[in-house]
């Protein structure tokens, strides 16, 4: 349950930090001031950049693992970055989730790959006992509190009985109550009469109708009457559709989604729920649950295959706020054939003068090529680009004789801003060989550095011969 509030108030009671489950959620609690974070997932190679950025702005990140294949990756990540990551080692306790198992073999070896990695083996530093600020039924279940420590509850209404059954249907609805289980013991929920305000039955055996069910063990509530009912979990694998929200169901539902997409929880080609899981999992309609997931595939976040499933789809270039033009689409606009050749693709040290028109520290490590392009076969344009390995950490390995530098970085780091310096220059003997042009002749250099958010993405220069290329530009109402 991610809350600032919360987490303020635990950190005034004495805890050391706090832990997250995604990144996105790191990432406001750093903003808002808490550095000291553990994200407690196991950590995969894709999120490696991410978490590399947030230490590199100041954040205490720890992060987790439970595999020598992942430790492998970390340490060969943070020392291509010149990072150490503290890694933390995850532990299977009670034989229920994911973690190492205390007298498993393969414990010593990932301590040893972080160890002798470079990594810094985080020690034990706390146990967390679940959800330990509100508590729920599940911790109860595994006896680390009693039905008193439960901060969260439901307040409900009892709508009907099935006296044969020794059912009461109450409106809480399935998600209320969260469909996690307690690893130890059968589900089971605690309830208060609130009219009576005394302590109520145990009942048991939740049947997933309309309403929820309870079998009734020793007293049955009279319909119209209130129940406190205490949650499951207190924190629910879907987030409830607020029926009393402004907005309407089926763009909640399209929210949520969005939602598990941008967090990562649902990565690229993971399998959606059914339309009759959702309409179970959130409480809604059918058309309601295709009328969202129909919005979603024409807006490209999902695809739907007939027979098989909807999935989530591959992440496609986002609209940047600056208009920054690739040169091979400028080629073939024209009627010609674009091709490359890559003259250098290699991991540099930041001088002075780099580093400072990056943002970045003296000697920090950045990605370098120099790429020559050409229309048909006439050279048009030398382009020396610097990169920001933070937030383009595959640059290297990228075929630009196939996709240039400028739409794969708009692909995965979108631009938000940039500056463009134009100069007329002569070119130095090396680049008059490249563009294949006399010493003398003159040549229009562009300077170009490019954002995301507040991060500089880019610095390039683009030279081209002046025989060859101009700019143009229109300005003010054309209408």
């Amino acid at each position: 349950m991610a809350n600032l509030d919360v987490a303020r108030a635990q950190m005034g009671a004495g805890a050391s930090g706090i832990t997250v489950s995604t990144l996105k959620e790191a990432t406001s609690f750093f903003e808002a001031g808490v550095t000291d974070i553990l994200y407690a997932m196991g950590m995969v190679e894709r999120k490696l950049p991410a978490a590399l950025a947030l230490r590199r702005r100041g954040c205490d990140l720890k992060i987790v693992t439970d595999s020598a294949t992942s430790a492998r990756a970390m340490v060969a990540f943070g020392a291509q970055f010149g990072e150490t990551f503290e890694v933390r080692i995850e532990i299977d306790t009670d034989g229920h989730r994911s973690g190492i198992r205390p007298d498993a073999p393969a414990l010593l070896e990932v301590a040893c790959v972080i160890h002798d990695g470079g990594a810094k083996v985080g020690g034990v530093t706390e146990v967390r006992a679940g959800v330990y600020v509100f508590f729920d039924l599940v911790i109860h279940n595994v006896g680390v509190c009693t039905t008193d420590d439960l901060a969260l509850s439901e307040l409900t209404t009892v709508i009907g009985h099935q006296p044969d059954n020794g059912w009461a249907i109450v409106d809480a609805g399935w998600m209320a109550m969260s469909r996690d289980r307690s690893p130890a013991a059968p589900a089971r929920l605690v309830t208060t009469l609130a009219a009576a305000a005394a302590r109520g039955s145990v009942f048991s055996r939740l049947r997933p109708t309309i309403g929820l069910s309870f079998r009734l063990s020793t007293r049955t509530p009279v319909s119209g009457g209130l129940l406190k009912v205490s949650r499951q979990s207190a924190q629910p694998t879907v987030e409830a559709l607020n029926e009393q929200g402004p907005a309407p169901r089926y763009l909640q539902l399209k929210q949520f989604i969005c939602r598990q997409i941008d967090s990562g929880a649902w990565p690229p080609h993971h399998r959606v729920p059914s339309e009759n899981e959702l309409v179970d999992l959130c409480g809604v309609s059918r058309m309601t649950v295709n009328r969202a997931l129909r919005e979603l595939t024409a807006e490209g976040r999902l695809v739907r295959m007939q027979g098989v499933g909807t999935f989530v789809a591959e992440p496609k270039s986002h609209s940047p706020l600056l208009a920054v033009n690739n040169i091979a689409d400028e080629i073939s606009g024209l009627g010609h054939r674009h091709r490359a050749e890559v003259k250098l693709l290699r991991e540099e040290l930041a001088g002075p003068e780099r580093a400072l028109a990056m943002g970045l520290h003296e000697r920090e490590k950045l990605f370098h090529s120099v790429i020559v392009h050409y229309q048909d076969n006439v050279p048009v344009q030398i382009e020396d680009r610097f990169v920001n390995p933070a937030l383009a950490a595959n640059y290297l390995e990228q075929d630009f004789t196939r996709l240039t530098p400028n739409a794969y970085l708009q692909r995965i780091s979108p631009l938000t801003s940039g500056e463009h310096v134009v100069e007329a220059v002569t070119a130095t003997p090396e680049e008059a060989h490249m563009l294949q042009i006399a010493r003398t002749e003159p040549c229009l250099l562009i300077r170009r550095r490019t954002w995301t958010g507040k991060r500089v993405v880019s610095v390039a220069r683009l030279l081209h011969p002046g025989s060859r290329h101009r700019l143009e530009g229109r300005f003010g109402d054309t209408a």
